[in-house]
């Protein structure tokens, strides 16, 4: 830890590298039948620079055809620090998530990147600068910053925010968005409160557009509300102290919702940082055909099932239930 109190307060640049280059990051991009863009956001991956990294690529049951060109592609990329774990069924993305996660937690990864395969690592340094602005709030053995969201714009330059709500009345808010009616009355007694008072409502990151904004290079900070970027974010040590993967109960849906639920329950934060974007270019994994059969949609209907009874449980309540450090704790005691 003398080595981290020097980097913190002294910010060496040399001895902060070296300290990156210990850290192994771990990366699960989740692929079903898009198999182009998997090996494209991979082929971005392994030019990253400064950092080591581990990439495991979980494929959701496509078919023999596509799985033959994600592997053949893959093969041509020549990055040998990859695996790919095949499975017979669509677990979704929470499950298909979490079996990349246990992979790389057996690999000694305590930083892992779970990214959708339609994001492209333009630049090479993406990675580097995420761990190195970060760690010295993650680092910290009384960290509770649980997640990382990096900086993902769209292809016509809008920054993505994400799912954010506030931290306090976590719950009511989220009710809120089940109930699009009644959102769409509390924002409008917003807009006329404001309006009376004169008061302007501060402009959304995710209504600026990166191309017409400066944004400063390789700053980071504590997110004042909970904040899940669903397309590509890291969960940190902190998270896997409390956690051993993502919130299983969801199929397709709400899963930062439910992330955010577990957060809350054990008190950890989520933080942002701001490097060189990353391009999300919103190609859908799933086809609107597919979305449509009976079997996908009832999958959808058993998950939001999942996430409302979560929803309704206190915070108490899903500690007992899904915290590992409580439930160590408890087996102590007994």
């Amino acid at each position: 830890m003398q080595l981290l109190r020097n980097i913190i307060t002294n910010h060496q640049y040399g001895t902060y590298t070296e300290y990156i280059m210990e850290i192994v990051i771990g990366i699960v991009v989740l692929n079903y039948r898009r198999e182009e863009l998997t090996i494209r956001c991979v082929k971005s991956l392994a030019l990253q620079q400064g950092v080591i990294m581990r990439i495991v690529i979980v494929d959701n049951a496509s078919d023999d055809e596509e799985y033959s060109r994600l592997i053949d592609g893959l093969k041509k990329l020549n990055v040998n620090y990859y695996n790919v774990i095949r499975n017979t069924d669509n677990l979704g993305f929470a499950r298909g998530m979490n079996l990349g996660i246990d992979y790389l937690r057996k690999h000694s990864c305590n930083y892992i990147f779970l990214a959708n395969s339609d994001l492209v690592f333009e630049n090479t340094d993406i990675l580097f600068e995420l761990i190195r602005e970060s760690i010295p709030m993650t680092e910290n053995p009384d960290s509770n910053i649980a997640i990382i969201n990096p900086f993902i714009v769209n292809p016509n330059g809008e920054v993505q925010e994400g799912i954010h709500f506030s931290k306090t009345l976590t719950r009511l808010h989220m009710w809120k968005t089940q109930f699009p009616l009644i959102d769409r009355i509390s924002q409008y007694f917003k807009t006329v409160h404001r309006r009376n008072t004169g008061n302007k409502e501060e402009s959304s990151i995710s209504c600026r557009n990166y191309k017409n904004q400066k944004y400063a290079s390789k700053e980071a900070y504590i997110d004042n509300r909970y904040k899940v970027v669903g397309c590509g974010f890291v969960l940190t040590p902190a998270f896997f102290k409390h956690f051993s993967g993502l919130f299983a109960g969801t199929f397709l849906y709400n899963e930062e919702y439910t992330t955010i639920l577990l957060l809350k329950s054990v008190g950890l934060q989520t933080m942002t940082v701001i490097t060189n974007p990353i391009l999300h270019i919103h190609a859908a994994s799933t086809s609107i055909v597919e979305k449509n059969t009976d079997d996908f949609q009832k999958r959808i209907h058993i998950g939001k099932r999942a996430f409302l009874k979560l929803l309704l449980m206190t915070d108490a309540e899903v500690r007992r239930r899904y915290d590992i450090k409580y439930k160590n704790m408890r087996n102590r005691d007994e």
